[in-house]
C-alpha cells in the first residue's frame, strides 16, 4: 500500500505573509476533511500542536524583550533628565550643588558638586565611560529613541503573533471538534452495527430453538 504523506509545517503557514521579524502567518483550515485527506488525524493534530508551541515560544521571547526594554527606559529617561539639569547648571554658571550619593545599601553621603562639563555613564557589563554633557545628552536621546522604536515594533509583532495564535487556536479547536465528531459518529455506527448483529443472532437463535421444540413435539405425536 502507498505510504501516507506526512504533515509538514509548510502546509500550516502562508509562505508569502510574514511580519518584519519573519513570523509566519497561520493558514486557516476551512475544510478539515479535505485537509486531512488520507492522512491520520493524529498526525495533523501533532503538526498543529507543534506550530502552536513554536508560536508560544516566540511570544515568550518577545515578552522577555519587552520587559527588558520597559526596565531600561525609565533609567534612560532619568539619566537624560539629570544630564539636562547639569547642562542648565553649566550654562547658567550655577553655584555648587548639595547632593546625596549612595555609598552602600541604605547608606548615603552628602557632597558639593561644582558645575562641570563631564559625566560618566554605565554602558553595561561593568563598563563606564566618561562623556561630555553634550555627548551624553546625544547618546541618551538616541538610546531613548531606539528603545521606543524597538518597543513599538515589538508591540506590533506581538499583536501580529497574537492574531496567529488566535487563528491557530481556532482552527485547532475546529479541527479537534470535527475529529471528535467523526470519532463519535464512528463509535455510534459501530455500536449500532454490534446491536444489529447481536439482535440478528438472538432472533436466529430464538427461531432455531422454536423450530427444534416444534420438531420435537411433532416427533412425540
Amino acid at each position: 500500500p502507498q505510504a501516507m504523506a506526512a504533515v509538514s509545517l509548510e502546509e500550516l503557514i502562508e509562505k508569502d505573509t510574514a511580519s518584519e521579524r519573519h513570523i509566519p502567518a497561520a493558514v486557516f483550515i476551512e475544510r478539515v476533511e479535505e485537509f486531512i485527506g488520507q492522512r491520520k488525524a493524529t498526525d495533523v493534530l501533532t503538526a498543529l500542536q507543534e506550530l502552536y508551541q513554536k508560536y508560544q515560544l516566540m511570544q515568550a521571547s518577545m515578552g522577555q524583550q519587552k520587559g527588558a526594554l520597559l526596565g531600561k527606559l525609565p533609567d534612560i529617561v532619568s539619566c537624560l533628565s539629570i544630564v539636562n539639569h547639569q547642562i542648565r547648571q553649566r550654562d547658567n554658571n550655577a553655584p555648587d550643588q548639595d547632593v546625596r550619593f549612595q555609598l552602600a545599601d541604605q547608606v548615603y553621603a552628602k557632597a558639593k558638586v561644582p558645575p562641570g562639563n563631564a559625566v560618566c555613564l554605565w554602558l553595561g557589563a561593568n563598563v563606564m565611560l566618561e562623556y561630555t554633557l553634550d555627548e551624553a545628552k546625544t547618546l541618551l536621546e538616541k538610546n531613548e529613541k531606539n528603545a521606543n522604536l524597538s518597543l513599538a515594533s515589538l508591540e506590533e509583532d506581538m499583536a501580529f503573533l497574537r492574531d496567529q495564535i488566535t487563528t491557530h487556536y481556532r482552527e485547532f479547536f475546529f479541527f479537534f471538534s470535527s475529529t471528535i465528531l467523526h470519532l463519535a459518529n464512528l463509535f455510534l455506527h459501530n455500536l449500532i452495527q454490534k446491536k444489529t448483529h447481536k439482535s440478528h443472532r438472538k432472533n436466529t437463535n430464538t427461531s432455531s430453538r422454536a423450530c427444534s421444540r416444534w420438531t420435537h413435539t411433532q416427533k412425540r405425536r
